[in-house]
């Protein structure tokens, strides 16, 4: 197979595979010819599964599911890969991305640039500091063979306990920004970038906003998200507290000078 789409879903919750599913129907509705890979440690799919994914690839490995992450890209079973995490909706034809890689090893779009004290805290639309490998076009060929491998190593002795804790290094994508950083610096494996924008192929529930503002949220091909209304009660949420801490501020500072 030349080219086609990989998703990798571990472990068995529910609600990934209620995501899995959101994103492959609407990949299948937008690019009904494409072809699937899925990467798994799971040997039991829901029915609503079945002859909706090409090739079936399982893997034993007892590990994190970062480190799984990567292990998948290195499993795909195609020339030209386009990688989709589960919690992304399509909204477009994305085979482009395939002719990207004619040109490119890989191609992979920006964070959002946000600032988390704010309550409006949208600052940009790329934050090219961080690179998200949620949606993720690669070629197979020696240069990202080695490049992946570089990624893999440089975490795959990680103890567990370490993800999610450490600022700078909490998951797969913070060691990947890091061998990308050493790559631009070094050359070392020779490795052809091609940063996609955001706005169009990877786009954050943070910039949701801002595309409906501007009137270009009719652009995506990719919205990146877990499920929407639990995404809006964040944002929410986000809210309530930020006011609750200004408001906290203000009497504290009230009590002071009254004393």
């Amino acid at each position: 197979m030349t080219e086609g789409v990989l998703y990798s879903l571990f472990g068995n919750s529910k609600n990934l595979w209620e995501e899995f599913e959101v994103s492959l129907n609407s990949l299948r509705k937008n690019n009904p010819g494409i072809k699937v890979c899925l990467v798994t440690n799971n040997k039991i799919f829901p029915k609503s599964f079945k002859n909706k994914i090409e090739t079936v690839i399982q893997l034993n490995d007892q590990l994190h599911f970062f480190k799984l992450k990567v292990l998948a890209f290195q499993h795909s079973p195609f020339q030209k890969t386009v990688f989709l995490d589960l919690d992304t909706k399509i909204n477009g034809d994305i085979t482009e991305l395939f002719e990207f890689l004619r040109y490119y090893d890989i191609a992979v779009a920006p964070d959002p640039l946000c600032n988390w004290d704010k309550e409006d805290y949208f600052v940009d639309y790329f934050n090219l500091q961080n690179l998200n490998t949620g949606v993720l076009a690669y070629q197979k060929n020696k240069t990202t063979e080695a490049f992946f491998e570089k990624w893999i190593k440089s975490f795959i002795d990680q103890d567990d306990s370490f993800f999610l804790s450490v600022p700078g290094k909490s998951d797969d994508q913070d060691f990947f920004n890091q061998a990308i950083v050493d790559e631009r610096t070094s050359n070392q494996f020779g490795l052809k970038l091609l940063i996609l924008p955001n706005t169009i192929y990877n786009a954050r529930f943070w910039i949701w906003k801002k595309l409906k503002e501007d009137n270009i949220r009719n652009r995506v091909k990719v919205f990146h998200a877990h499920h929407l209304p639990k995404t809006q009660l964040a944002a929410i949420s986000k809210k309530v507290q930020f006011r609750l801490k200004k408001l906290f501020q203000a009497k504290h500072l009230s009590a002071i000078f009254i004393l």
